[in-house]
């Protein structure tokens, strides 16, 4: 495997924590990869990227098709080379505000809530640990919400796949963690604001 570059994987890229983190990254002297189901969320966060003289990749990808999140760190590690940071900010998705209610909540929606959530999270971090073990580094984030701590009412689309994402960052800090001498961070950070500097 070769060695990990100075590269960042932003999925989940939107208007708000998605750009954000892109850009920090960016500024900091990364090359990001910028992935949402959406080019018109792309566009313009490569753009800003670009402008500020960063290096920025744009690959519309629906992380609920772990084919698709395959495919696009294939074309990732090809372009810009094996990234060395994930971060995870892809919603469950189908949810709508105000949410719907547990009786009106269609099975279906909430699969697919799992496979945006939580399965795509997981096929991310498959194709980023390798390398982290190999080269002792590196750095994953899955974004979270207050619903990942407690559910509410009429949030169980969010609530439900946010629990199950936050124990997925801890089991993978326990299984991986141990095996490295620089330790991989990985962690499911309970607050939705915008990054600061």
């Amino acid at each position: 495997m070769a060695p990990l570059s100075k590269v960042a994987v932003v999925i989940g890229v939107g208007p708000g924590i998605g750009a954000a983190s892109a850009q920090k990254f960016a500024s900091k002297g990364y090359s990001v990869a910028l992935l949402s189901r959406s080019i018109d969320k792309l566009t313009p966060v490569e753009s800003e990227i670009s402008k500020a003289g960063g290096k920025a990749l744009s690959l519309p990808t629906d992380v609920g098709k772990p084919a698709e999140i395959i495919a696009a760190f294939d074309s990732i590690k090809e372009q810009l080379g094996h990234p060395e940071v994930l971060i995870y900010n892809a919603g469950p998705g189908g949810v709508t505000f105000p949410p719907p209610s547990a009786l009106d909540l269609k099975p279906e929606v909430f699969e697919r809530a799992f496979s945006s959530g939580v399965v795509g999270a997981l096929t991310a971090s498959q194709q980023v640990l390798p390398g982290f073990i190999e080269n002792q580094h590196g750095t994953i984030i899955f974004t979270g919400a207050t619903a990942a701590l407690r559910g509410g009412a009429k949030f169980s689309l969010l609530s439900a796949p946010k629990f199950a994402l936050r124990s997925l960052a801890q089991s993978l800090a326990r299984e991986f963690q141990p095996q490295v001498k620089s330790p991989i961070m990985i962690s499911a950070c309970p607050s939705t604001r915008s990054m600061q500097s």
